[in-house]
């Protein structure tokens, strides 16, 4: 009973990775003004989240220099 129930949890486990998965490629696709209508944004939160995807922008370009640089 053990072992039938442990294969039921990694079922749920992989259904809910893929179910997220999706989600995320769904929600990555869309431009700001859907997004904002989906999330229920006012204007500073959609603000504050353009403000930190420009940040997380700049912490990639700034890593991808900082790899590319040979000692």
């Amino acid at each position: 009973m053990c072992i039938g129930t442990r294969g039921a949890v990694v079922q749920v486990m992989q259904a809910k990775k893929q179910l997220l998965d999706k989600l995320h490629a769904e929600v990555a696709d869309k431009e700001d003004l859907p997004l904002k209508r989906m999330l229920c944004e006012d204007d500073s939160t959609m603000k504050r989240r353009e403000q930190c995807q420009t940040r997380v922008q700049l912490l990639r370009k700034a890593a991808e220099e900082i790899s590319s640089v040979s000692f």
